[in-house]
């Protein structure tokens, strides 16, 4: 297994290490090492990435949605079976991602490849649009009315997803909801990043001419 470490500081991208992760690390991504080369140089599309990719944020396994780590007490006293939402989520940080999230009757939540799924609605917006509906309280309908997501499916089933999603959380969970957010968007923020995409670009040259000598 092949460790590096990228270590970013409010201007970029300031120290990229080889060796052991620290114990502290905001983001833990593991992954084949040709997927890893393929994700940071920008040779491989997002769906692709994020299905070959574990992500670790705070000590919990989670997706790039964040909602298969989170309980929501109370909730399965409202639930009626088994609901798929399509996902169509436009610059996570990996590029653009099809996905689904499975709705369970006992109130949990799990993001599955949309191949495996059978959406009742589907749901297209920005990706940090999609997290703030998951854990920051932004509602469906707030998006809708300012153009910022495009639904496809039956309102009253819109409604049924949207208030699944947007259930309250246990405390820890809030906790742990505000810490995913923050390193996945701060992580978003610096892969999008045009200084960061000219390194890559650098890299990815070097590479080019080394693989021709």
């Amino acid at each position: 297994m092949v460790v590096h470490q990228q270590i970013f500081d409010k201007n970029g991208l300031a120290c990229w290490i080889p060796g052991r992760a620290a114990s502290d690390v905001d983001l833990v991504l593991m992954r084949p090492s040709h997927i890893d080369a393929g994700d940071l140089l920008g040779l491989l599309p997002g769906l692709q990435i994020v299905e070959a990719t574990m992500m670790t944020v705070g000590g919990r396994s989670t997706d790039p949605f964040g909602v298969g780590p989170i309980a929501r007490p109370g909730l399965d006293q409202h639930t009626t079976g088994v609901f798929d939402v399509g996902i169509e989520a436009l610059d996570t940080p990996f590029g653009d991602v099809e996905a689904a999230i499975r709705l369970h009757p006992d109130g949990t939540q799990q993001t599955i490849p949309a191949s495996e799924s059978e959406p009742q609605i589907t749901i297209r917006a920005d990706w940090g649009d999609l997290v703030d509906w998951a854990h920051n309280d932004l509602l469906l309908g707030h998006l809708a009315i300012d153009d910022r997501v495009q639904i496809d499916g039956d309102l009253v089933l819109c409604s049924y997803a949207g208030g699944h999603i947007a259930w309250p959380k246990a405390p820890q969970d809030q906790q742990w909801s505000m810490r995913f957010c923050k390193a996945l968007k701060t992580y978003r923020r610096h892969r999008h990043n045009p200084d960061y995409q000219e390194i890559m670009d650098r890299i990815e040259e070097v590479h080019s001419l080394l693989s021709t000598a």
